[in-house]
């Protein structure tokens, strides 16, 4: 009897990873700007767009993951010539960050591509 429970148990997980593994996938994107005024201890960090936004859905991980860094990497080759503006980049757990540190002024921009399965929605809840 254990051994049929067993057996059920590891058929709904395999069906659990499989539904999983054909689910949609979304580009969520965001930008963060940290700014610091003149006194080094005054910063001020805020969001260019008050939430996250979807910029694609695709039918697996890793073309929305494929998505996300050519999504990044256009804005680096923007600026990537642009005089007194620094450039560093991240990936991680389906998170890609590109920094853009303005030299001249310390301003810090944050982009980031996020792929979520469709199920996923990284926006906060508002409580009512």
């Amino acid at each position: 009897m254990i051994f049929l429970l067993f057996l059920a148990a590891i058929q709904v997980m395999s069906l659990a990873s499989i539904a999983s593994a054909e689910s949609a996938w979304v580009l969520w994107d965001k930008e963060k700007s940290i700014t610091t005024k003149r006194d080094p201890g005054d910063i001020i960090a805020n969001e260019r767009y008050p939430t996250w936004e979807v910029l694609n859905a695709f039918k697996d991980k890793q073309e929305c993951m494929k998505a996300a860094a050519n999504h990044i990497s256009g804005f680096e080759h923007r600026l990537k010539n642009v005089k007194d503006v620094q450039l560093s980049k991240d990936e991680f757990g389906g998170l890609t960050r590109l920094f853009i540190d303005h030299l001249d002024d310390g301003n810090r921009f944050i982009h980031i591509a996020l792929c979520l399965p469709e199920t996923v929605d990284p926006r906060p809840r508002v409580k009512e």
